[in-house]
């Protein structure tokens, strides 16, 4: 089974990515594909994740609007999804 997680920012330290980092860890090991989806910043977490955990970024500076900064956050969650 495939599971996948949105969040923030995944190299913040706090809680939820705290939290998800340890439920990825724990699911990756028990046999589960893991993915993670970060909605802007730096693929890198501050916690420690299993290297089997793919970890993609919607972040794009170059948009300005934020309409269009939305359907290209969709257009990429569709694109993820559907490629993983």
């Amino acid at each position: 089974m495939k599971i996948c997680f949105l969040i923030a920012n995944i190299s913040n330290k706090d809680g939820t990515e705290r939290v998800t980092s340890m439920i990825a860890n724990g699911l990756v090991n028990k046999g589960f594909e893991v993915g993670i989806i970060t909605c802007k910043g730096d693929v890198h977490s501050f916690f420690t994740l299993d290297s089997r955990i793919k970890i993609n970024t919607l972040h794009n500076e170059n948009i300005s609007n934020s309409l269009t900064r939305k359907i290209h956050s969709y257009n990429s969650i569709w694109k993820i999804v559907i490629r993983e």
